[in-house]
């Protein structure tokens, strides 16, 4: 069993003795944390087709996570994807989306169970949970923002199950690692597994509750399958729970009428993209932001009513993949946030550039930026040594991020976009270096950072070649590992991508999944490959990047609520060739900091710069607390062992820690001198040297604790 980031090489001693005086270290109760009362595959997931599951509330106490550079987050699973086989726990998770902001807004629901044994959670079939305790929110509102969640399941009967989940999370800012869920199935493609009237690509959510999705028939055999392409907006808090809401081709589109919104019908002369939404909360509709085939910008000009434009791309010859929105203003004209899309000059080169607008009132595009991606970008972080000029002199780059089933069935957007503190403007998307399909797994992050005067410069925020990769780090600034090829996890089997898109948090940040290799970890001294959910801290004076370890493949987490330890045992990237649409994009990150807190009030690493974040896995639950973590189901299963394995889609969100005493976003022994200089002001000199370092601190340790 490896716990995560309680290693030497992450976070020395001494800061365990600070946070632990300081009361960092808090108890904690991850949910929909919970095991079934009965071993095997019939889990405790809730089914979509259940009525009496059509909405479940429920409470979840994140999990304090400290990064391998000592940044602090809080974690937890909130959604399980739902139980559709009799032979798996849980449907496949695909696309993922969190609303771009987060709003202050009433509890969706007025009380949320909360459980904190093994066998206890939300499923109302008594032989499978004892139900939690009804508690109800302390105060009339919180911070509120939305997750969607698609999913799929091939059922017994050999059809393809498609739905889409809401997840409605508040919380109190003054209590961050409690969150109130109110998980919706939004929508399902059929009235049961075996009926598929359609299938999914999500898509996108914003902040009220709403969620998106396209929806196409392809070949479905069930009853009165849908028509053409279509974009629809379930309001989720609106959902009639008494009603299941299939998705196909009757008048209304969904069965719940009232929280189901049908705005693009049945288009059959063009191919249309899964969609982005541009705020509510800036442009007081929900609007839908989108993009075709015929290389047009689909935007919602009206409810319900869509219009077509090509102006959003001047000076190029063709556009790629699905729209990417930022709830941040940078175009002069721009109100309701910036939208972006991969384009290419011209229609015979690669992917070559970025073409980045504002978004103006019903979606329109206002004003335009085009980003040529330069040959050769270099790494600028202190101390390394690369440039993108190490792939070749002679090759094409290209954008990647849009290839294979991404354009239909979800993957929300290849760019991450933000604005600094200094208001400009910041766009980054991962790169094939070299167009070839041999060269996939060498893949790096570009980032452009442009003035509002115009002038734009470029940086590497991460990379991966032949020989070398892209430094991980410590807390101390040491390297613990750096970014590999996908084939050195595989064995070979497999090749690229090895990074995923990127998204951006509040203070330009870069969030991504990444290929790894961590020094040191295995018997003899050997590494170990897996992939990681990584940050890049943006240092905006050098602008450089700095990455840090999030969570990684293998990392255990104990869950309060379930009483037992679960494993973090697969991220996704890649489905042999392509990302995989359940992987991460730039709309897995709302923009927003925790809380609600101006982003211009923190520091470069301080984790409350991240307002939140949706990231899916597979985790397994050691059930008998033996510490193996063994699978029931697929290759290699065990199926008498008891533990269980389900799906679930990860929040994880900003923390700060008290022993942070100067406000920077991490802790060193910067915050040693400002707690002893604050607490004692110029009697911090315990051993009168006539400096105040780290021998005063112990100095004062001793004292305090009477020696050790």
């Amino acid at each position: 069993m490896r716990v995560p980031h309680a290693r030497s090489d992450r976070r020395p001693a001494r800061f365990l003795i600070a946070c632990s005086a300081a009361m960092c270290l808090t108890s904690a109760v991850p949910a929909q944390d919970s095991v079934s009362k009965v071993s095997g595959p019939s889990g405790d997931a809730v089914g979509p087709f259940n009525l009496g599951e059509q909405s479940n509330a429920y409470i979840v106490d994140l999990t304090p996570l400290v990064t391998s550079r000592g940044s602090r987050y809080l974690l937890g699973p909130v959604l399980k994807s739902s139980k559709v086989s009799t032979a798996f726990f849980n449907a496949m998770p695909s696309a993922s989306a969190v609303s771009a902001t987060s709003i202050v807004a009433p509890y969706p629901s007025p009380s949320y169970s909360l459980w904190n044994a093994p066998g206890a959670g939300i499923n109302g079939n008594s032989t499978l949970n004892d139900p939690g305790i009804e508690v109800i929110p302390g105060s009339a509102s919180g911070r509120q923002l939305t997750l969607a969640m698609g999913e799929f399941d091939t059922s017994d009967g050999g059809k393809q199950y498609n739905g889409v989940i809401a997840g409605v999370v508040s919380y109190d800012p003054t209590e961050p690692a409690r969150v109130y869920v109110t998980r919706l199935a939004a929508a399902v493609n059929g009235t049961n597994a075996n009926d598929e009237r359609s299938f999914f690509g999500v898509g996108s959510a914003d902040a009220t509750g709403k969620v998106y999705f396209r929806a196409d028939s392809l070949g479905a055999t069930g009853t009165n399958p849908i028509n053409g392409n279509n974009y629809f907006r379930i309001n989720a808090l609106a959902r009639n729970p008494g009603v299941i809401n299939y998705i196909d081709n009757q008048a209304t589109g969904g069965s719940d009428s009232g929280a189901t919104n049908w705005i693009l019908r049945r288009v059959t002369t063009t191919t249309v993209n899964p969609p982005a939404c541009a705020a509510e909360s800036l442009a007081g509709r929900s609007i839908l932001l989108a993009s075709n085939y015929s290389g047009q910008f689909v935007h919602e000009n009206a409810a319900n009513t869509t219009n077509t434009t090509n102006t959003h791309r001047p000076g190029t010859a063709a556009q790629r993949g699905n729209v990417s929105y930022s709830s941040r203003n940078f175009l002069p004209a721009s109100q309701f946030g910036t939208a972006a899309m991969l384009t290419r000059t011209t229609s015979n080169e690669p992917t070559n550039s970025v073409s980045v607008w504002g978004v103006g009132a019903g979606g329109s595009p206002v004003g335009s930026l085009k980003l040529d991606l330069p040959l050769v970008i270099a790494d600028l972080e202190p101390g390394v040594n690369f440039s993108s000029e190490a792939y070749g002199v002679s090759r094409a780059d290209a954008f990647n991020g849009y290839l294979s089933q991404i354009s239909f069935r979800g993957g929300n957007g290849p760019v991450a976009l933000g604005v600094d503190q200094p208001g400009r403007l910041l766009v980054a998307a991962s790169v094939d270096a070299g167009a070839s399909a041999v060269d996939q797994e060498l893949n790096y992050i570009a980032v452009s950072r442009t003035e509002t005067s115009g002038p734009t410069e470029w940086v590497l925020a991460a990379w991966v070649s032949n020989l070398d990769g892209k430094p991980i780090r410590s807390a101390s600034g040491l390297p613990i590992g750096r970014l590999a090829r996908y084939s050195q996890i595989s064995g070979g089997a497999m090749s690229g991508p090895s990074l995923s898109s990127p998204a951006m948090d509040s203070a330009g940040g870069l969030w991504f999944i990444g290929a790894c290799e961590f020094f040191d970890r295995l018997p003899g001294g050997a590494s170990e490959f897996n992939l990681a959910l990584l940050r890049g801290a943006y240092d905006a004076a050098t602008f450089s990047y700095t990455l840090e370890s999030v969570i990684e493949e293998g990392d255990v987490f104990f869950g309060a609520n379930s009483s037992r330890d679960y494993q973090v045992r697969r991220l996704i990237l890649q489905d042999g060739g392509s990302l995989a649409s359940g992987s991460f994009y730039s709309g897995a990150v709302c923009q927003d900091a925790a809380g609600g807190i101006d982003p211009a009030t923190l520091g470069p690493r301080d984790g409350r710069a991240l307002g939140g974040l949706a990231i899916a896995a597979e985790i397994v639950y050691d059930v008998n607390g033996d510490g193996l973590f063994e699978k029931v189901t697929g290759p290699g299963g065990n199926p008498s062992s008891p533990d269980q394995e389900y799906f679930a889609l990860m929040f994880l969100s900003g923390a700060a820690c008290p022993a942070d005493f100067n406000g920077d976003g991490s802790v060193d022994d910067f915050d040693y001198f400002d707690f002893l200089n604050g607490l004692f002001a110029a009697t911090a000199d315990f051993n009168g040297d006539t400096s105040v370092d780290d021998f005063d601190y112990f100095d004062f340790l001793n004292a305090f604790f009477g020696g050790c």
